[in-house]
């Protein structure tokens, strides 16, 4: 999906993540310029952007190796259960 800047968005209903461009190669979104990918999640309330400062390649390796193991350890950590 692109948004109103011409950049392409990825959302799996909790995370999104934002590039300016990529290219579809065996199976993966690869990304053009990693360092300017970003990506936005709400947990508890509070809004979280992460910036790809790692140089992740590709949308699927980033969103599973870093991105949704922050949220899933974010989200434990603010849990009512454990205050």
């Amino acid at each position: 999906m692109k948004t109103a800047d011409n950049k392409t968005q990825f959302t799996d209903g909790i995370i999104t993540i934002v590039i300016d461009d990529c290219e579809y190669l065996d199976g993966k979104h690869h990304i053009n310029n990693p360092k300017t990918a970003a990506a936005y999640f709400c947990c508890c309330g509070e809004q979280f952007a992460i910036n790809n400062d790692e140089n992740i390649a590709n949308v699927e390796d980033w969103y599973m190796t870093e991105l949704l193991p922050k949220f899933q350890m974010l989200s434990l950590l603010r849990s009512p259960m454990l205050l």
